[in-house]
């Protein structure tokens, strides 16, 4: 058994600055650090429209527009924010460089405020079609312009962080839960379902994806400004993956009038994405994580009570 790593909660002794707070999992992380009566700033453009209500207290403005007297205070930074569609980073590649200007001035800054720990999401599509389970210490080989931009934080970070910053790049496979927008997969089959009484399966359906609620994921995201000492990436999934396919059997379970079509597969498309998770059990204590039906049900029901506001 692993020893139990260290918790100080050094990077919790100041003000915890989050950006893309309005977003799905910057919402949800924010009431997670909230709950524990930490002092959060929350920020976001609001360039998407959120599908709940933003934060209380919420700095509207852009990453870019942040100073280091915006940083005065803060211990901890959670970079959540980026423009992150896959299939619209083919069409239009050069709106990603966006993620890559907004990543190098949060690392910047945080050295020049002298922040003590930055927490950077990226994604388990900079490892492209690596061996699955996935180890952190896979080659990366995007396949999309979104993954090019996520890899080059990546790369950006593992530079700073060999410098002296404490920075930990958390690569996040498929999160999902209540308030996700519908340009995902199971946002997409829940309002198909409840709204168009259809689901649009792209390709076969038999593409393999590992799924995380997005409670745990938070939970875990959590825990990083508490550890004594952070890897330099660390893969955040379930370690299992579904296929499509099973998602729209539950669908169909679940709301029996829904129909089935296929429609063209995505370009460059994935077999199977899966998270090796070695590293995240040492590291992290989250327990009793919630199981695919379970965390399908809690996403279908939100969706119930707000299809026909979105």
């Amino acid at each position: 058994m692993p020893s139990t790593p260290a918790r100080t909660g050094r990077a919790r002794e100041g003000r915890i600055l989050v950006t893309g707070a309005a977003g799905f999992l910057g919402r949800h992380l924010v009431r997670a650090l909230r709950g524990q009566d930490l002092d959060v700033l929350a920020v976001d453009n609001l360039c998407v429209p959120p599908m709940e209500a933003p934060p209380d207290d919420l700095l509207c403005a852009s990453v870019l527009d942040l100073t280091a007297e915006d940083l005065r205070g803060v211990s901890c930074i959670y970079h959540l924010s980026a423009w992150k569609s896959v299939p619209d980073s083919f069409s239009h590649p050069y709106r990603c460089v966006e993620n890559v200007r907004a990543g190098e001035h949060v690392l910047r800054l945080a050295r020049t405020a002298g922040v003590a720990r930055v927490v950077v999401a990226s994604s388990c599509e900079v490892y492209g079609t690596t061996q699955t389970p996935t180890r952190e210490d896979a080659p990366l080989a995007p396949r999309s312009a979104y993954a090019m931009s996520k890899a080059a934080v990546d790369c950006l970070a593992a530079v700073v962080r060999r410098s002296g910053q404490d920075v930990t790049v958390a690569r996040l496979f498929n999160t999902y839960g209540p308030g996700e927008r519908p340009d995902a997969v199971i946002p997409a089959f829940c309002q198909g379902a409840l709204v168009k009484g259809e689901i649009v399966v792209e390709g076969s359906g038999r593409q393999r994806r590992d799924f995380s609620y997005v409670t745990d994921i938070v939970a875990k995201l959590a825990e990083l400004s508490l550890l004594d000492t952070c890897p330099g990436i660390v893969n955040l999934g379930s370690g299992t993956s579904h296929t499509i396919l099973e998602l729209t059997s539950w669908m169909t379970r679940r709301r029996p009038e829904t129909t089935i079509t296929f429609g063209p597969e995505r370009p460059m498309e994935i077999e199977e994405f899966r998270a090796d998770t070695a590293l995240a059990d040492e590291l992290f204590t989250v327990s009793d994580p919630v199981g695919l039906e379970a965390g399908l049900e809690e996403t279908f029901s939100w969706w119930e009570r707000y299809a026909d506001r979105v």
